[in-house]
């Protein structure tokens, strides 16, 4: 299989391209602070093992409740071992993390991606979801 690295063909058929945005984020120290500086309705912030607990004990109607239905997903997540202590379940659960170097050389729209929620995106997409959600 051939493909165009940096300019000259290159034959790698072990050559991945990871089409995803590289500038990565932590839902703990960046998504949630800016959540909060959205006109969002006010809202807690928690560890992960207090948000499984009132999951759990949230409304079961997966149709009024749709997160009710990754309930198992979010117990391998968050839910820790039992010999886990606290602190170390309440840790932020690690990521998969893509090797992106050579998709950035490759592709200019993936190397000037920028970090969505520094770039002010979410304030951005909880605008757009507030008028979808107010209309009448």
């Amino acid at each position: 299989m051939a493909f165009l690295t940096s300019g000259s063909l290159a034959s790698d058929s072990d050559l991945v391209y990871h089409l995803l945005n590289p500038r990565t984020f932590s839902w703990k120290q960046d998504l949630l602070p800016a959540l909060s500086r959205t006109k969002l309705p006010s809202f807690d912030i928690v560890s992960p093992s207090e948000w499984l607990e009132k999951l759990k004990q949230s409304e079961q109607d997966p149709v009024k409740n749709p997160s009710i239905k990754l309930i198992d997903f979010w117990q391998r997540k968050y839910g820790g071992s039992a010999g886990a202590t606290v602190a170390e379940q309440d840790e932020e659960a690690p990521g998969l993390t893509f090797e992106t170097s050579q998709t950035e050389i490759d592709s200019h729209s993936v190397a000037s991606a920028i970090d969505p929620v520094s770039a002010g995106l979410v304030e951005r997409y909880v605008a757009t979801w507030l008028k979808r959600w107010t209309a009448t």
